[in-house]
């Protein structure tokens, strides 16, 4: 009984290893970009966003997490789609990125104010975080 476990554990690596050292075929074709068309002109919402508030959350059933309040503002004449806001919590000791989240909005009028809250977790109590926010345009 062994012996057909240990046979059939070593055709199941050969098989699954098999073609793993070859070197790619010759023919393969060239890496394509695709490309998401820009808005017309070089124009662009100008959307400012900013951490109104960073609170920690304390629980004894849950982990600790951080509350980040966001606002984000539309201040340009250009309605934004697609836009997507990145929130990311960086430990300030280590300098690394400890947790993101991203918040997507369809449409973002000009003149118009978004304020939502994002969780951050992965976080200890007893370190010092701050959080980075970027914006990207366009997205599906």
């Amino acid at each position: 009984m062994r012996r057909t476990a240990i046979l059939l554990l070593l055709i199941l690596t050969a098989a699954c290893a098999a073609g793993c050292s070859a070197p790619p075929p010759e023919g393969s074709p060239a890496p394509t970009t695709a490309a998401t068309p820009a808005p017309a002109g070089s124009e662009e919402p100008d959307i400012v966003v900013t951490v109104a508030s960073l609170t920690p959350r304390y629980s004894p059933d849950r982990p600790f997490v951080f509350t980040a309040r966001i606002k984000a503002e539309n201040q340009g004449a250009i309605e934004g789609r697609g836009v997507v806001i990145t929130v990311t919590l960086i430990d300030e000791e280590a300098n690394r990125i400890t947790d993101t989240k991203n918040q997507y909005i369809e449409r973002f009028m000009p003149g118009d104010t978004k304020i939502f809250d994002i969780t951050l977790s992965n976080a200890d109590p007893a370190r010092a975080y701050r959080v980075e926010t970027g914006v990207i345009f366009n997205q599906p």
